[in-house]
Formats: C-alpha cells, sequence, structure tokens
C-alpha cells in the first residue's frame, strides 16, 4: 500500500514537471516581443509614447524621365496612429496620402521596424560634404526620447555591410496606404 502511493506521488511529480517544462516553453514562444514592442511603444503610466518615423527616398538630379521622390511617415501622437505617404514621379502628378491607422496596424509595423532593430542604430548627422548629381536619402525614428537616424546613397543598398539598413528600408517599401 505505501509503495502504491509512492508511485502515485511520483506520478504526480512527473506530471507537473511535465506541465512545467510545457509551460515555460510555451511562455518562450507566446509572444516577448509583442510585449518588448508594447514596453517601447508605452510610458511606464501606459500612455503611447509620442512617435514618428519617416523615410525619404528621392533619385537625385536625373534625368526627367527617371527622376522620383517618395517618403513614407510613421506617427502615434494624442490624436491617434498615422500612416502618411508623399510620392511623385515623372509620369504621375505628386500625390499626398495620410489616413488614421488602428492600433494593431501601428504595432505590426513598429514591431517589424523594431526586429530590424532600426531604433538601436547610432543618430547620424546629415553629411557635411554635398556631392553633385547625389541624392542623401534618410531613415530616421523617435520613440519618445529615443531616436535613431541613418543617410544612404543609392549605391549603398548594394554594399553587404549596409544588409541591416537595407532590411529597414525595405521594410518602409512595403508599406501600402
Amino acid at each position: 500500500m505505501f509503495s502504491k502511493e509512492i508511485s502515485k506521488l511520483i506520478h504526480h511529480i512527473c506530471r507537473f514537471s511535465i506541465f512545467i517544462f510545457v509551460l515555460s516553453v510555451a511562455s518562450l514562444y507566446a509572444s516577448p516581443k509583442t510585449s518588448n514592442v508594447l514596453s517601447e511603444l508605452k510610458n511606464k503610466q501606459g500612455y503611447w509614447k509620442v512617435t514618428n518615423v519617416v523615410w525619404e527616398e528621392s533619385s537625385g538630379p536625373v534625368s526627367p524621365e527617371f527622376h522620383y521622390a517618395k517618403q513614407i511617415q510613421i506617427e502615434a501622437n494624442k490624436q491617434g496612429f498615422f500612416l502618411s505617404k508623399k510620392e511623385s514621379n515623372k509620369n504621375t502628378e505628386p500625390t499626398e496620402t495620410k489616413k488614421k491607422i488602428s492600433q494593431n496596424t501601428y504595432v505590426a509595423l513598429m514591431k517589424e521596424l523594431f526586429h530590424s532593430n532600426a531604433l538601436h542604430l547610432s543618430y547620424e548627422e546629415p553629411p557635411k560634404q554635398k556631392v553633385l548629381g547625389i541624392s542623401y536619402n534618410s531613415f530616421s525614428i523617435r520613440v519618445g526620447s529615443k531616436q535613431s537616424r541613418f543617410y544612404y546613397v543609392l549605391k549603398d543598398l548594394e554594399k553587404k555591410e549596409f544588409k541591416k539598413k537595407k532590411e529597414i528600408i525595405q521594410i518602409m517599401k512595403r508599406i501600402k496606404l
């Protein structure tokens, strides 16, 4: 009888251990990145931090038929969450669109940018040297008091050491309004 109780106890301990193991593994995969994103986007009181993300790219001074300029901006402020896009090229009139987006859309966009470490890059000063015929493009992000910014020319996109920044630019280019 005593061995039967010990056997039951061992069985329960094994089941409990398996339960704890499964729970700990599940918590690793549950959504730590979402909670990390929310902790970056909200202050200690639970209010959304003011956020501004801007990507600007242009072709520079090229032949008019190849000229283009694009700007995409993500904003969070007291009025809500917004996405705006400005675009111009030779074939169409310049367009400017701004729309309010949902909290979920905003968090998803920011999650993708945070995953690429956009907020943890250095804050670059504008290039001092201006080269005739070269257009400097930029990406900047500010969430609360944290910010980063970088500049690039289109040829930089081909460099291996530019891979992380290119990933950020690709995220911004994929945004549809």
